[in-house]
């Protein structure tokens, strides 16, 4: 059987841009850039994704003493 150059070609370009979708980084916490919380005295840093579109995880900042009283979410965070 034979393979031309163009098959090999589609695979190995195929193959790399599945590994690339994996990618994982390190950043150091001490490296996050905490801004203001739209809301109370918390600040937030973004982890990935985009907070204004879709999927993204954030790291939050509580000052000393803070209490948060029982309380609900009915809708996700949008700060």
């Amino acid at each position: 059987m034979k393979i031309t150059f163009s098959v090999v070609l589609a695979t190995a370009l195929y193959v790399n841009l599945c590994s690339a979708a994996d990618v994982s980084v390190s950043i150091p916490v001490t490296a996050l850039k905490y801004e203001q919380a739209a809301f109370g005295p918390l600040k937030s840093a973004q982890a990935y994704g985009d907070r204004n579109n879709g999927a993204h995880g954030s790291f939050v900042k509580l000052p000393a003493g803070f209490n948060s009283p029982p309380h609900t979410h009915t809708n996700d965070y949008l700060d």
